[in-house]
């Protein structure tokens, strides 16, 4: 029962973090998902500030933490390490929750921004990382690809991709979060196999 509710969990963890914000975003007036991150729906005298820090922050950043610790557990002891570098997921969400950003998200601001920026940065640097990881140790090639392309959307993000960041961190956020169910399931299938 325990490895067995992985899967759907890692599922809900997903749809969460990805669907939940991609709604908010759509729905509120003067806020562009291509263009804006996604932590400015929450960043200090938004006019949503609140609820979407405990709406969509908060419990996505719990639900991550849940995940990857679920995961971590259940996998073999080689895969643990990589597995807790996406404790990056939650540790960012959270950190959007306790270090909102200023309003425009800036490079640059007051000390909490400069902590919610390093929070979001540690978030893609480790996420990526530990799928570079697992698809290299695990060899999981998809995993590899996914980490890379989580790495190119943080460069994406700050650089040459400036003007649309939200829609590269969203492709970050994607890579990230679909990494979730995929690992759950693929390396469940793994251990059924060398059991068997």
């Amino acid at each position: 029962m325990f490895r067995s509710a992985l899967g759907p969990f890692t599922v809900l963890t997903a749809l969460y973090g990805l669907v939940v914000p991609a709604a908010v975003g759509w729905l509120t007036a003067d806020y562009s998902p291509s263009r804006q991150y996604i932590s400015e729906m929450g960043a200090v005298g938004a006019p949503h500030a609140f609820g979407v820090n405990m709406g969509i922050f908060l419990p996505t950043g719990l639900l991550a933490l849940g995940a990857v610790g679920w995961l971590a557990v259940a996998l073999p002891r080689g895969l643990k390490l990589p597995v807790l570098l996406l404790l990056g997921i939650g540790l960012g969400n959270l950190g959007a929750v306790a270090f909102p950003c200023d309003l425009g998200c800036p490079a640059e601001g007051s000390a909490r921004q400069g902590v919610h920026n390093l929070l979001g940065a540690a978030q893609y640097l480790s996420g990526g990382g530990a799928l570079v990881w697992l698809g290299r140790r695990g060899k999981l090639p998809v995993c590899l690809y996914a980490g890379l392309g989580v790495w190119a959307s943080l460069y994406m993000m700050g650089g040459p991709g400036r003007e649309m960041r939200g829609f590269w961190q969203r492709a970050g956020e994607v890579l990230l979060y679909l990494a979730l169910p995929y690992l759950a399931v693929t390396l469940q299938r793994r251990l059924v196999v060398r059991k068997n």
